[in-house]
């Protein structure tokens, strides 16, 4: 029993031995590889275009998006579309909701349509819906 115990200790201490040592070639190798110099930048025009097929048979461009840090020139300006005409509440300095769920109670007692009582009020279709289906 104790020679098996033996081997089974040797064993794995073997196998933990293969294991650091891969640990320790991966590192080495991406430490090595980050210093080489980065291959130059094909013009656009001379590169050949690259595609995929699908599943349906069509084919697909293909692109080669780098996350690592660009130069300033190289960055373009991305603008968003327009958000929908509703009046921009600052959430620091939003107004007590308890106050605009009263407001909108009021409104909707009065029979304000409830497009109306949300362009007037910061307040969403669920709490809106969740406001009328209480006064039923």
């Amino acid at each position: 029993m104790d020679v098996l115990n033996d081997q089974l200790i040797d064993i794995g201490l073997n196998v933990l031995g293969y294991l650091i040592a891969g640990a320790l070639g991966m590192l080495v190798y991406s430490t090595f590889r980050g210093r080489q110099k980065a291959p130059a930048a094909v013009p656009a025009e001379s590169a050949p275009e690259r595609t995929a097929p699908t599943a349906g048979g069509e084919k697909r461009n293909l692109e080669f998006v780098s996350f690592r840090p660009s130069q300033a020139a190289d960055i373009k300006e991305v603008t968003l579309p327009a958000e929908p005409a509703r009046p921009r509440v600052d959430r620091s300095k939003r107004a007590d909701r308890a106050e605009i769920v009263r407001l909108a109670r009021e409104m909707i007692k009065a029979g304000t349509p409830g497009d109306m009582i949300r362009r007037t009020l910061p307040i969403s279709e669920g709490e809106l819906a969740l406001l009328q289906t209480g006064k039923q």
